[in-house]
Parts: C-alpha cells; sequence; structure tokens
C-alpha cells in the first residue's frame, strides 16, 4: 500500500530502487536517523495555508511549517486555534510530503500524496481508491525569512477552514 500512496510516477509497481530506498527509509526511522523540522510560522508567512512542508526549508533539511495563527488562535478576533485533530491531520499530510521526498527525491507523486497519506491513516481510506486527491497541484513557494521556500502546501487554507468551522 505505500507504493500506491507515494508512487514517484513509476507506473503500476515499484523499481528495485525505489523498495531499496524504502527499506532505507524504514531502517532510518528505526534507528531515529530520519527527522524532519517543524517551525511555527506567520499567517502572512504562509499565505493562508494552515501547514507546508519544504525539502529544503531555509535550513536545507526537511521542513514542516505550521500557521501559527491557526494553531494557537487570534485572541484579537476572539478566535480559537486548532484542535489537536485538526493539527494532527495536518502534520500527518505534510509527513506524508516527507516521505515522499525521501523515497521518490526528484520524481515528486502526482496530485496531494501528503493529503492522500492522511486520509488513509486518519480515516481508513483505501488509497486505490483516492483518485480525485490525483489533480490536486498543492505545490507553491513561501517567503520565510527572506528567503524563497518551495513547499507543497496543507489541502485547507487558514482562511476557508475558518469558513468551514462557523459555516460563513
Amino acid at each position: 500500500k505505500v507504493f500506491a500512496l507515494f508512487s514517484g510516477n513509476q507506473g503500476d509497481s515499484p523499481s528495485n530502487e525505489w523498495g531499496a530506498e524504502l527499506d532505507r527509509l524504514i531502517a532510518q526511522i528505526h534507528a531515529g536517523n530520519w527527522s524532519v523540522s517543524v517551525e511555527l510560522r506567520s499567517n502572512a508567512e504562509m499565505q493562508g495555508a494552515k501547514g507546508a512542508f519544504s525539502t529544503t526549508g531555509t535550513t536545507n533539511q526537511f521542513t514542516i511549517y505550521l500557521n501559527r495563527e491557526w494553531v494557537s488562535g487570534q485572541p484579537d478576533t476572539q478566535m480559537a486555534g486548532a484542535d489537536l485533530a485538526s493539527i494532527t491531520a495536518v502534520l500527518i499530510e505534510e509527513l506524508g510530503h516527507a516521505i515522499d521526498a525521501t523515497l521518490n527525491a526528484v520524481h515528486d507523486t502526482t496530485g496531494d500524496e501528503g493529503e492522500r497519506f492522511s486520509d488513509v491513516l486518519m480515516n481508513g481510506e483505501d488509497p486505490y481508491r483516492i483518485k480525485e486527491i490525483e489533480a490536486n497541484d498543492d505545490h507553491g513557494t513561501l517567503q520565510i525569512d527572506g528567503q524563497m521556500v518551495a513547499a507543497e502546501f496543507a489541502s485547507y487554507t487558514f482562511i476557508n477552514a475558518y469558513e468551514m468551522v462557523y459555516d460563513l
């Protein structure tokens, strides 16, 4: 099922190299030698996205960015912060992008593989049946500490998630 989520557009079956990379990733995780940095960033830096993943960040390492205002809320507008389940879903989605980047290096899996990964883990979705997510292009650029950073975004922005919760 891992290949169904993170195929790197290789076709119907994984290459020997892909299988070896999966084995290396599993070994690194078990040994505690695979990591992803997590940073809280302003809503302005996040361009309204709840979360984003970058292979390089500003420190040349895998980085997940979370929208600080979404996580903690905005007291001046009396908007509460995100709940644990929502934060978990976004972290899992962005972690899915990190897994894809590890397994496929420069061959990003088509669509929003992070969202598919989150749907499988959080909702028990069948990875072979989640086709509509393949059409999503979740790539963009953030400006972090004055640097342009290529990123893949979480599926909901801060604004549309707020509108959805409060039925606006």
